[in-house]
């Protein structure tokens, strides 16, 4: 009885234990090219971690079966890490992804310069599933590619708690991702461009997003009247700001500190070059600023 008891208590723990999947994929350009990618699953509370290196084989052509045996195999064994060959990464790849996220709690997402036949892949799994990550990160260095956030990754997505964006190298951020609503809406929106291209969002889609904390790099265009739309919403209960950081073109001019007052919270407006700045906080007794309202 004890016994069955334990083996119970260890499937309930893992099936409440928290996990994240980090997929990586690389094309190293040297004498003859080398093809590969990483998938690495880690529990946080315990840092275990399994990870599989697949390599690009034309000769290792197996069936999703015949890779179902092996992933299971592996990722049901003691954490560790091995290697394998296949002609398919991607669909390597895809049994993993559709393995983990069915078997365990999936909370964390980090995906780093997917193939093109990737995105589309792992995009039909995570559709196909009931349980849903609360954090997501896209990685991407691809040269002169422009990024757009896979279907699966937008539909299925909403409500998740933070949703991050690093675009690197010469690819650039596709605006049409702001007109998703698990973008959109996620509580913790970071955008970072520190590639040679800076995409730049005009104020109607900054004025778009809903999240309460949001960090955008790039040449973004927004002035005073944008900004004070946004201050009127938060008046109004239409809006929640906890803390917003916008990158603003150096093209705009205007200049901007101001605060306002809602109950017992005070909403801090700072807008000069280069820079937009809003942060809530509740209201201390002693102050050196005048509400605006």
């Amino acid at each position: 009885m004890r016994f069955i008891v334990f083996l119970f208590l260890i499937l309930f723990d893992s099936r409440l234990a928290e996990f994240v999947v980090h997929i990586q994929y690389f094309k190293v350009r040297l004498t003859k090219p080398i093809e590969y990618g990483t998938f690495t699953l880690k529990r946080i509370d315990t840092r275990a971690e399994w990870s599989t290196r697949v390599y690009n084989r034309r000769g290792e052509n197996l069936r999703e079966d015949e890779i179902l045996a092996k992933v299971r195999r592996f990722f049901d064994g003691p954490a560790g890490s091995v290697e394998y060959e296949s002609a398919s990464i991607t669909r390597y790849f895809g049994v993993e992804f559709a393995y983990v996220v069915a078997k365990h709690n999936v909370t964390h997402m980090i995906f780093e310069n997917l193939c093109s036949q990737m995105k589309p892949k792992l995009s039909s799994i995570m559709m196909e599933q009931s349980r849903k990550p609360s954090r997501i990160e896209f990685v991407v260095d691809h040269p002169s590619a422009s990024f757009a956030i896979p279907l699966g990754f937008r539909a299925a997505l909403v409500g998740c708690s933070e949703y991050k964006i690093r675009i690197g190298g010469r690819a650039y951020l596709d605006p049409d991702n702001f007109l998703c609503d698990a973008v959109i809406n996620t509580q913790n929106l970071v955008v970072t461009q520190g590639g040679e291209v800076r995409s730049g969002f005009d104020a109607d889609t900054l004025l778009s997003i809903k999240s309460p904390n949001v960090v955008i790099e790039g040449r973004n265009i927004i002035g005073i009247d944008d900004v004070k739309q946004l201050v009127e919403e938060w008046l109004n209960d239409k809006r929640v700001i906890g803390s917003w950081q916008i990158d603003v073109d150096d093209d705009v001019r205007d200049t901007w500190e101001a605060y306002y007052r809602k109950n017992a919270t005070t909403l801090k407006i700072e807008l000069k070059r280069g820079r937009l700045e809003l942060a809530t906080f509740e209201t201390p007794d002693e102050r050196d600023f005048v509400f605006e309202n």
